[in-house]
């Protein structure tokens, strides 16, 4: 069986983010480059997601961790900004 007809349901979190990058989806891989986006720390963004504020706004499989660009976008338009 090739990689390209691997059903999505049985990929790895490596496979799918290879499969993304391919279809050139907006995503975006990691804790830091989603909190550049934002504009807050990595500690703050992990808190955040701790606290379920980031709900919806990514996937996670074991150690990797896909952003919705788009989603961060409309979240960031959001955050209150410190005087």
């Amino acid at each position: 069986m090739t990689k390209t007809s691997i059903p999505l349901f049985s990929m790895n979190g490596d496979e799918i983010l290879e499969l993304m990058q391919k279809v050139n989806t907006p995503y975006v891989k990691g804790i830091m480059p989603a909190a550049r986006i934002l504009g807050v720390s990595r500690a703050t963004l992990c808190r955040m997601k701790k606290a379920g504020k980031l709900d919806g706004t990514f996937f996670q499989s074991g150690r990797i961790i896909l952003f919705d660009r788009k989603a961060l976008c409309n979240l960031a338009s959001t955050i209150e900004t410190a005087p």
